[in-house]
């Protein structure tokens, strides 16, 4: 029976991955007759259809706590804890309209995520070159503004090797503070176990998401950076050990 179940999970893995190749390529040639005018439209049902079937095909189960911010189409920054290669699936399938995200330069190669990260008009970064980093961001804020668009970021960078939430890098914050746009923190627990790293499948399972309340960053300076990003940190460590404790996970507060 164990057999027979991995079996059934790996054939599910496979269909959603070529869901989500026939839905970017499908994508792609809407983009090209289009000339990409209706990318915005199109990428927040596009990606919610996706990540719920999937969701389901994969045998999880998704609650939603908070109030989800989707009335109005504003440019605002989400930012998400990392724990597993699930958390795409996930994102997709709480994504608002109009959403971007930004993400490493390496993806520009890697099929079919280069083709729908150009049909669906997101933002590359090179990581390792802190002035043009910066400067994708002023570019990203400014594009954000005129189309009212949200943009989704993993402040950690990296996935979490042992379920628990890393330090954040600054660029989800330098983004929102340059460009003076409300960050939303979202928190998603329950997908390191659902799908450790390295793991090829993932197990079925509950997972929880929870909108935390937004943070304006109207009145912001630069100098207290680091003090905003702790309280941020902390906000969304919390609710994280709370959703673990719900869904009576190991407790990992150390």
């Amino acid at each position: 029976m164990e057999l027979l179940s991995r079996a059934s999970r790996l054939v599910r893995t496979v269909l959603v991955f070529k869901l989500f190749i026939l839905a970017m390529v499908g994508l792609a040639l809407f983009s090209v007759v289009t000339l990409r005018r209706y990318s915005d439209r199109v990428s927040g049902p596009l990606l919610r259809w996706w990540g719920r079937v999937s969701l389901r095909l994969l045998g999880l189960t998704m609650e939603v706590q908070g109030a989800r911010p989707f009335a109005a189409r504003v440019p605002r920054v989400f930012i998400v804890n990392h724990l597993s290669t699930l958390d795409v699936v996930v994102a997709s399938a709480i994504c608002p309209d109009a959403f971007s995200c930004v993400g490493k330069r390496e993806l520009r190669w890697v099929f079919p995520f280069n083709v729908g990260w150009w049909s669906l008009r997101l933002y590359y970064i090179d990581r390792k070159n802190h002035e043009s980093a910066l400067k994708t961001l002023d570019e990203a804020a400014a594009d954000m503004v005129a189309r009212g668009r949200t943009v989704m970021m993993a402040p950690e960078g990296t996935r979490s090797l042992d379920g628990r939430m890393g330090p954040f890098k600054k660029g989800a914050f330098h983004l929102a503070l340059r460009a003076r746009l409300p960050i939303y923190p979202i928190v998603f627990a329950g997908l390191s176990e659902a799908m450790p790293k390295g793991a090829l499948v993932p197990r079925p399972g509950a997972i929880k998401v929870r909108f935390l309340p937004p943070v304006e960053t109207r009145d912001w300076r630069p100098e207290e950076l680091n003090a905003r990003i702790a309280e941020i940190h902390g906000a969304m460590d919390r609710a994280y050990h709370e959703l673990r404790d719900e869904l009576g996970l190991p407790d990992l507060r150390a």
